[in-house]
């Protein structure tokens, strides 16, 4: 199995050089704002979603 770059290879022949290392923290950190960019894109819909609900509920309430 392989993550990434690393291995049972790597890990057993004393884990990742410092390059690797850095370069797949790195490519975890850019994942990882990926990921809160999606999150916070998926949250203001959300909420926008609420708002429009919110308001038919209202305006149909005074309808009728």
């Amino acid at each position: 199995m392989e993550l990434h770059g690393i291995t049972k290879a790597n890990v057993k022949q004393g884990g990742l050089k410092l390059n690797e290392s850095d370069r797949l923290i790195h490519e975890l950190k850019r994942k990882v704002e990926q990921h809160e960019n999606t999150i916070v894109q998926l949250l203001e819909i959300i909420a926008a979603t609420n708002c429009r609900i919110a308001e038919l509920t209202s305006k149909r309430s005074l309808e009728g």
